[in-house]
């Protein structure tokens, strides 16, 4: 390949071309529903701490901060769902250029084994 890849990269690379961009696409969808996720727990975590240790001075039960902490996870995944597939077109752009570059070094590659 045009850049320096190890032999595992290259093979990780050649694989997910052979997927598909629909493959692709949904690793991507994938991963971005999975990071926002993890951004709603860690914040439902940090409001529902936040709120048990106000729930004595404020006067309200402790059980109250099952709200934040359940509001924060449920944000998190549906923000996830609802924004999966805002960057697409720059996945796409990013699968159909590395593949091709893999493509044109491929068939570089079955020239130089012609000429032998």
């Amino acid at each position: 390949m045009a850049t320096h890849l190890s032999a595992a990269e290259e093979a990780e690379v050649s694989r997910t071309c052979e997927r598909g961009l629909a493959s692709y696409l949904a690793d991507k969808h994938s991963q971005n529903r999975a990071k926002s996720t993890r951004t709603g727990v860690i914040v439902g975590i940090v409001g529902g701490i936040v709120t048990f240790m106000l729930a004595e001075p404020m006067h309200f039960k402790p059980a109250y901060a099952a709200i934040p902490a359940a509001a924060g996870v449920m944000s998190g995944l549906a923000h996830g769902l609802l924004t999966d597939d805002k960057q697409d077109l720059t996945y796409e752009e990013e699968f159909n250029s590395v593949c091709s570059s893999l493509d044109t070094e491929d068939d570089e590659e079955e020239d130089e084994d012609e000429d032998f």
